[in-house]
């Protein structure tokens, strides 16, 4: 989690664990988390305000690797516990006030807006396949793919290797009903779909796939999911279950989409590759209210479903 005055730090918590049994009954136990004597690690960069945490997940659950983004810096952590070390700060920052600790955020990678030919980062996300590798999104819509290679020799650091990148609209596309920078607040998502090869990138208006195996190829879809009223995208989600599904989060409705990655279109069923809309509802919430959600949610046998709440 991010702490400091500005939001600034990075806090890693790691909780010990206590047992605790019931009187005479030694036999029944419970291992549980101590949050009253946790060991607590930190670590301050130059890059400012941490707007994004991320957690490399894949189907079997939280990954080693994370990833900070700060408004023009992408630092990749992988974190260790053992030996006794000093927190990491910038030469810039007081470190009195962080003591010696066993968690280590452990920094090993670290992508700046000049390598990126960026404006900035509005976004991170984890390849869910192979967590070396990663794309970022900056305001303009100019998304990249990074490779986070370890070249040979003992003691060699992390390096960032760039592969496939693009932009949303790198000029103007005639068969959209509305302009590709109407409400152009800078807001952009970037995510996996379907496979390694398919990433799927999204302003307030627009939800566009890649295919990004050789040149990247914006596969042919029903992009305009807020159509040319009032209405902009708020959030969207992969399914936790069904990674060729998104759920979508606009002022006023939340789509069902699914994602057709390249090769796998049905000529017969009239099924093309790219994103098509399988369900929409209307929420009837408030269309001002900006902070809207989407959560994946749990069923009661604790099996996540493709299903999603308003919060």
């Amino acid at each position: 989690m991010s702490c400091g005055g500005a939001g600034h730090v990075l806090r890693l918590i790691r909780p010990r664990t206590e047992s605790r049994g019931w009187g005479k009954q030694s036999g029944a136990s419970l291992s549980v988390l101590d949050p009253n004597s946790p060991e607590v690690g930190y670590w301050l960069g130059d890059g400012g305000t941490i707007h994004q945490v991320v957690s490399a997940d894949d189907k079997h659950g939280p990954g080693t690797w994370f990833a900070v983004r700060q408004a023009t810096v992408i630092t990749i952590f992988r974190p260790v516990y053992g030996r006794l070390h000093n927190p990491a700060v910038h030469q810039n920052g007081d470190s009195r006030r962080f003591l010696p600790s066993r968690l280590n955020p452990n920094p090993v990678a670290v992508l700046r807006t000049e390598r990126a030919n960026s404006f900035g980062y509005v976004d991170f996300s984890f390849n869910p396949w192979y967590a070396r590798q990663f794309a970022v999104v900056d305001p303009t819509g100019f998304w990249s793919i990074w490779d986070i290679e370890k070249p040979h020799g003992k003691g060699s650091s992390e390096i960032l290797v760039p592969g496939r990148s693009g932009q949303v609209f790198a000029v103007p596309d005639p068969v959209l009903k509305v302009s590709s920078d109407d409400h152009a607040d800078g807001w952009y998502r970037v995510l996996w779909a379907c496979n390694v090869s398919t990433i799927v990138v999204c302003n307030r208006r627009f939800l566009t796939v890649f295919d990004v195996k050789g040149i990247p190829t914006r596969l042919e879809s029903n992009e305009t999911l807020t159509g040319s009223g009032t209405n902009w995208i708020l959030d969207i989600k992969r399914s936790a279950v069904n990674m060729n599904i998104l759920f979508v989060l606009t002022t006023s409705r939340v789509f069902w989409v699914e994602v057709i990655p390249l090769g796998e279109e049905k000529d017969d069923q009239n099924v093309s590759a790219g994103a098509r809309v399988i369900l929409s509802y209307r929420h009837f919430r408030d269309p001002n209210d900006e902070t809207l959600t989407l959560t994946p949610i749990k069923d009661n046998n604790g099996i996540k479903r493709p299903v999603t709440y308003i919060a």
